[in-house]
């Protein structure tokens, strides 16, 4: 590089010339050249990228000025969308191409978010050319300047119409699950009416027969097998109907007050005769500090207990039948129940073990045993876990079982705590106005249960009055002014629902209504009840059921004026069986006489049991009775100035 400059030297003018060497200024420059060029060239592929991935990524991105005009879309949403993109940038407003609902609700809020630019998300409709809609999931920003000023939405969207038909799919999928539940619970309930209403008159005709005095030892023997055939019936048609209602979702825990000692006691009471016929030990043990009165639900605690015993008792043969409930209170003062059911039976294999709690699942000695339906133990296990507990089971082959369950209960501070379960029977006494000619209208459409309930009823010095539809209840209604009505549910021409109400609208409530159905179905009692059924009964019933039924309904209905006790049965005198009951200790008479007097049948049974021992005919005598329900009887013979 040459620079020249004028001088002067001596007063005579001169040119100086500087020269500098520029080649490593130069070679920098050059550098710098290149490294500007290859700066350009990669921000101009990584802005190529940035728009190839702005264009082309999975979501859409859009900005909006502040007076919703689109000023950017990437061109996903525009193929979304499908415009061109001179067709949208500048030209349309957001509002365009959303559609009409949520054009109006972003015209509402729009000015709000300008204002508070905070990030939102949103679900919109949006609507392409051609007019269709689809849904997108939209995240949104506001774009400000240094002064706070809105300059524009930085906004992203999802196209959720393949999430939206994959969640319509699963409602429909859901949907048809649940119709599919519905029509399986409904062909279980109606398949359980068909059963129970043979049942029965099956059942209640056997109850009949065990109660006449004259039937020989064999055919007593004969009619018992089909009553207790009948029960184990309604019992496999009760584990699957409970087994639908669990699978649908329709078991609830409720909570009574209750003492554990009595559910034992009542546990035990039920199992004493069958094990003993067995010649097995029966084992019951409640820790020796009794928790007092609990709240929780004392139906499944005590069907837990029978399930587990009935499987202890299926498969035991010798030794011994166990049952341990301890309990502790944990820090939140909550009663923690721990207890299980040990026996000695023949054991479960480990691989068994593992599906044991399965519905329908039988080991194979379970198959054998032909007894039961599989679901005892997957019922036990949705109780215990509904009300917050659950179980385990070891286990060694040969040696015996032992169920561990534990669940929480909560302490019953006082008696308003929760409604109080009375344990034992309820029956007291029944309506001894109907032992004076009380009119009781049997509405049914089958013969053989208008017949029980008049076998049943005449007896007792009612007046039986049948009808056989709801039609046909109404005119006999008014004919002949019944005390009590005992109405069928599922009739031809009218059914109990509406025969009910309508005998409501005329009586109002002078008369007793029992809505009667083979259908066990909660939500049909409960339409029962709304339709003004002062109670309901289950098909197949036993006699008691339906007397202390009528004796508590009574007690409280101005329909009845008077309650009398149990009218006896007319048993014959029998000089024999009088003097076995002199010759019987006081202690084992004033016992007899006080579950006598409170209907106790189990624990008159058990009694019955040990008094067979040493007094077999007195023991027969007594067995006969009890087995009729007859208590009155039971109590002349024990004293026979018992009026």
């Amino acid at each position: 590089e040459v620079q020249v400059h004028p001088g002067f030297i001596d007063g005579e003018k001169l040119l100086v010339s500087v020269i500098r060497d520029i080649t490593y200024r130069r070679n920098l420059e050059e550098e710098l050249r290149r490294f500007n060029a290859e700066l350009e060239r990669r921000v101009e592929q990584k802005t190529r990228e940035a728009l190839e991935l702005y264009n082309n990524a999975p979501c859409g991105y859009h900005a909006v000025n502040a007076f919703g005009i689109i000023e950017q879309m990437n061109a996903r949403e525009l193929s979304w969308l499908g415009y061109s993109e001179s067709e949208v940038i500048g030209r349309k407003s957001l509002v365009d191409l959303l559609c009409p609902e949520d054009a109006r609700l972003f015209k509402e809020v729009f000015p709000r978010f300008v204002e508070s630019g905070e990030r939102t998300t949103a679900q919109w409709r949006m609507r392409r050319k051609d007019g269709s809609t689809f849904p997108v999931f939209i995240t949104v920003q506001a774009i400000r300047d240094a002064g706070g000023r809105f300059i524009r939405t930085q906004t992203s969207s999802i196209d959720i119409s393949e999430r939206e038909q994959i969640e319509e799919d699963l409602r429909k999928a859901l949907d048809a699950a649940e119709a599919a539940n519905r029509a399986k619970t409904a062909f279980l309930a109606n398949i359980s009416h068909e059963l129970r209403t043979p049942l029965n008159a099956i059942i209640g005709f056997s109850e009949l027969l065990l109660r006449d005095a004259t039937l020989a030892s064999k055919p007593r023997d004969h009619v018992r097998t089909i009553s207790r055939s009948g029960q184990h019936l309604i019992e496999i048609i009760g584990d699957v109907l409970e087994m639908a209602r669990i699978e649908a979702g329709n078991v609830a825990v409720r909570s009574v007050r209750f003492e554990l000692e009595p559910v034992l006691e009542d546990v035990k009471q039920f199992f004493l005769e069958s094990i003993r016929a067995k010649g097995l030990a029966f084992q019951v043990e409640l820790s020796p500090e009794n928790p007092g009165s609990l709240l929780g639900d004392i139906t499944k605690v005590r069907q837990v207990l029978i399930n587990l015993v009935s499987n202890a008792v299926k498969f035991t043969h010798a030794g011994k039948i166990s049952i341990r409930i301890g309990w502790c209170r944990d820090p939140d003062g909550i009663c923690l129940v721990q207890g299980e059911v040990a026996d000695t039976g023949p054991g479960i294999r480990k691989d068994d073990i593992v599906h044991l709690f399965e519905p329908f699942y039988q080991t194979d000695l379970g198959y054998s045993s032909k007894g039961g339906t599989g679901l005892g133990l997957r019922i036990t296990r949705e109780y215990l876990q509904r009300m917050g507990g659950d179980i385990s089971v070891s286990s060694e082959p040969e040696k015996g079982s032992c169920f561990r369950f534990h669940f929480p209960l909560k302490f019953a501070t006082s008696v308003s705590s929760g409604p109080s379960h009375e344990n034992g029977c309820d029956l007291v006494q029944i309506p001894g106005a109907a032992g004076r000619g009380a009119r009781v209208l049997v509405v049914d459409d089958q013969p053989d249960n208008r017949r029980l309930l008049l076998n049943i009823l005449e007896p007792l010095g009612y007046v039986v009055v049948e009808a056989v539809d709801g039609v046909d209840a109404l005119e006999k209604v008014v004919a002949e002014a019944p005390q009590f009505i005992l109405m069928d549910l599922h009739m031809p021409r009218m059914d109990g629902y509406e025969a009910i109400r309508q005998i409501r609208r005329q009586k109002g409530h002078e008369v007793v209504i029992i809505a009667i159905s083979a259908s066990v179905i909660s939500e049909k009692f409960q339409a029962a009840r709304q339709a003004g059924a002062d109670a309901c009964l289950g098909k197949p019933f036993r006699e008691l059921e339906l007397l202390s039924l009528m004796a508590r309904i009574s007690e409280k209905s101005p329909a009845v004026s008077e309650p009398h006790l149990l009218i006896g049965r007319g048993w014959p005198s029998d000089p024999i069986l009088a003097g076995c009951v002199l010759k019987l200790a006081p202690k084992w008479t004033q016992a007899l006489v006080l579950a006598a007097q409170n209907a106790e049948y189990r624990k008159l049974t058990a009694m019955v049991d040990e008094i067979r021992e040493f007094d077999p005919e007195l023991a027969s005598g007594l067995s006969s009775r009890v087995e009729a329900f007859d208590y009155e009887s039971v109590l002349q013979l024990l004293n026979p100035t018992v009026s």
